[in-house]
């Protein structure tokens, strides 16, 4: 961190809580703020943070510097934002061109159809953030380059790509870049229920499911994503790579060889586990030492899909490593509990792996995977309103704009550069139209849900989304809602899967929604683009992505329609995802018979009135002794991986929690001042560098274009009808 930097800061907030950092050539500090007079609310906070210091609590790993000599290690969401991320913004940079919308929109479009394409496949690929960075940056980079600035070109070509121009075209891909929920349900009508009778009305109901999510984000702003401690930790390596393109050359041409050093790494490095070398995907020694016994397949396996637990396994391939999110950025807490929950996995399917039938699981096979203990983690979630309610109150809220000391430096310095903020009224205006689209879509196309339920899903859309999203935005960590909407709508709407199709749909894929533009909201923020820019990206789209995923679904049912039906599909159309939608709406539409008190499965359902309770003992605990470190503990994210080994891919775990902690333990702690220059950065170098290469590799040889090409077999890689990926035992049940 330069004096440079530092001294920027210093201009550009009033925060008086702004941290401080030590410069490497003396042990002085330099000052991130400039300190107005003292408040009775600050003396108060002030106080309170004395008297707390050693045992503070933060949802991200603590809440006060911790010094060693002149180095200091990162503790709170606030040293993240203001020391990773630079805070120095330039209101005059331009961020809508025509390299805005050419490329956003162009994005946007191939973004939102890849990804419904690969909801149709047998083999998914999620189009991350990181990937979509990348390619905005070759992109805009090349079209700054060759078009002239001369003439009439210069409205073409204004300027160099700048950051914001950058940012924003990220923001408007990302919006666009999900599988809307709607056209699930469109698609299973069509395929199973003879169709829906409105063309229009069914374009309109995705529009009308993604926008909604949208309005709600925007409504819930000022608690999902203005506050500090809201980190959205996701978005670090994005924007840290945003601020590492587009700084000063000299300041940054280190990181940025560093940047492209692992990137091409990664990107070369991928070929050998995803094809030449699928032993990397997990290397087991108890299972090269035994390849004949059930049982260590059961238990160490997992480099095939629903293998095993991958108990001591190690994983080199860093597509199943990060495959959700990457180890190098979820913090320190998050990560704890994670391990927590996957020791209590192993134990607990250790301990039961003789009685698997105890819910007679011939009957329920794969589709029945609600049945795990991850289900009390989707109720255990008053952890926290109970942790961070405290943090949030109305008057807070009043005040933040003022001289609230959790405001979000980076909105602190858009305030102080006086970014005109989007009315209240645009939001609910957003809101209010895409409801009233939505009733009358609703029945047009016959969805049989009435028009009560569909406000009884907005209301359930507002509590997820506050919840589930302030959950994702402080931990990191986000839920699967979709088998408990459709819970809720077996109760309300028995007998009518329809119903059960789009209450889900207006709950699930709603408030999923506005967790992700909550997400973007933070990234236009930490990057300073203003906040009705950021409307009319997030808008567009919205609207773009939603249209070309309504495009894509009736094309590939329209074409591809008993291939979707059949149970097992081709190498490159499957019909998975529906029919396990579809199953699950017919389940639970018959609720009452099959999970109700008294029915045969009705575990099933008390384990969400149990999971509600599981808070609670920590939360006493808390209240009794005074000791912050029971709010560590986090039941629903426990139990949620309590869970987690059923199914899929299992042997990157154990390199996961080892990268994990070497980054956000040893590295944050000891190195602190390589974890603010590197961290986030090599995390996304790796991300953007795999991503790149399994999206070539999935096309050129795993069959997404057609035709698969496997590699030969040796060694490296083996014939998987006779052995796993890592050598275990192939279960003879999976070969029929």
């Amino acid at each position: 961190m330069t004096e440079k930097r530092a001294s920027s800061y210093h201009n550009q907030t009033d925060d008086p809580k702004t941290a401080h950092i030590s410069t490497n050539n003396d042990e002085s500090t330099v000052d991130h703020g400039m300190r107005p007079l003292p408040t009775k609310n600050d003396h108060d906070s002030n106080e309170k943070r004395s008297e707390n210091l050693e045992a503070r609590l933060s949802d991200n790993d603590g809440d006060e510097w911790v010094r060693e000599g002149s180095i200091v290690v990162l503790e709170t969401a606030e040293d993240l934002v203001t020391q990773i991320l630079d805070t120095e913004d330039d209101p005059f940079e331009e961020s809508l061109t025509f390299r805005t919308w050419f490329l956003g929109i162009g994005l946007s479009i191939f973004a939102s159809v890849l990804q419904e394409i690969f909801y149709f496949k047998p083999q998914t690929i999620f189009v991350s953030l990181v990937f979509l960075t990348v390619i905005a940056y070759v992109l805009g980079d090349a079209m700054a380059f060759a078009i002239p600035r001369r003439g009439w070109l210069r409205y073409l070509n204004p300027h160099e790509f700048n950051q914001k121009e950058h940012a924003a075209i990220t923001i408007m891909a990302s919006a666009a870049a999900v599988s809307a929920l709607a056209t699930e349900a469109l698609a299973a009508q069509a395929l199973f229920y003879g169709g829906y009778p409105s063309v229009g009305a069914g374009i309109f109901i995705v529009l009308s499911s993604q926008l909604l999510g949208f309005g709600v984000a925007g409504m819930l702003r000022d608690i999902l994503v203005y506050p500090t401690k809201m980190l959205w930790p996701m978005t670090l390596p994005v924007t840290t790579l945003l601020q590492t393109i587009h700084k000063d050359k000299a300041e940054t041409k280190q990181r940025m060889r560093v940047w492209y050093i692992i990137f091409f790494c990664l990107f070369f490095w991928e070929i050998l586990p995803e094809y030449i070398f699928i032993v990397l995907t997990g290397v087991s020694i108890v299972c090269l030492a035994d390849q004949h016994n059930l049982v260590i397949t059961n238990l160490f396996g997992g480099a095939s899909g629903n293998e095993g637990l991958g108990f001591l396994s190690l994983c080199f391939d860093w597509n199943y490593i990060a495959a959700f999110n990457s180890p190098l950025w979820y913090p320190l807490q998050t990560t704890v509990n994670m391990l927590i929950g996957i020791c209590g996995c192993y134990i607990l399917f250790m301990a039961t792996f003789v009685h698997m039938l105890m819910w007679n699981w011939d009957d329920l096979k794969v589709a029945w995977t609600w049945a795990h203990p991850r289900n009390l983690a989707k109720l255990a979630n008053p952890h926290t309103y109970m942790f961070w309610r405290n943090t949030e109150t109305p008057e807070e809220r009043l005040a933040r704009k003022v001289d609230d000391p959790t405001l979000d430096p980076h909105y602190k310095v858009m305030l102080r550069n006086k970014y005109k903020e989007v009315p209240m009224w645009c939001w609910a205006g957003v809101m209010v139209v895409s409801w009233v689209v939505g009733i009358i879509c609703l029945y047009s196309i016959k969805s049989t849900l009435p028009w009560w339920g569909y406000l009884v899903a907005l209301m359930f859309t507002y509590l997820f989304a506050l919840f589930f999203g302030a959950q994702s935005g402080i931990t990191g960590f986000g839920f699967n809602l979709q088998p408990i909407c459709q819970m809720l709508a077996g109760y309300l709407f028995p007998g009518r899967p329809l119903a059960n199709f789009y209450f889900t749909c207006f709950t699930y894929n709603t408030s999923t929604q506005a967790s992700l533009l909550a997400k973007d909201l933070r990234l236009a923020q930490q990057n300073h683009i203003p906040p009705r820019t950021t409307f009319a990206l997030q808008v567009t789209g919205c609207l773009v992505g939603g249209i070309f995923n309504w495009v894509m679904m009736h094309s590939i049912v329209q074409n591809q329609a008993e291939i979707l039906k059949s149970i097992q599909g081709t190498n490159i159309w499957s019909g998975q995802n529906i029919q396990q939608f579809n199953t699950l709406a017919i389940a639970w539409s018959i609720a009452s018979r099959m999970f109700s008190v008294g029915s045969r499965y009705q575990w099933v359902t008390l384990a969400y009135l149990i999971g509600f309770l599981v808070p609670i003992p920590t939360y006493i605990a808390y209240k009794i002794t005074g000791n912050k470190k029971w709010g560590y503990l986090n039941p629903s994210i426990i139990l949620w991986y309590m869970g987690n080994l059923f199914v899929g891919i299992n042997s990157a775990l154990n390199m996961f929690f080892i990268l994990a902690f070497v980054s956000q333990f040893y590295i944050r702690r000891y190195h602190p001042e390589f974890f603010v220059k590197y961290n986030y950065l090599v995390s996304a170098a790796m991300d953007g560098g795999t991503q790149v290469m399994v999206f070539i590799l999935t096309f050129a040889v795993a069959g997404g274009s057609g035709k698969a090409h496997p590699f030969p077999t040796w060694a490296g890689n083996p014939d998987l009808s006779v052995h796993n990926a890592d050598y275990c035992m192939v279960n003879p049940a999976n070969n029929g």
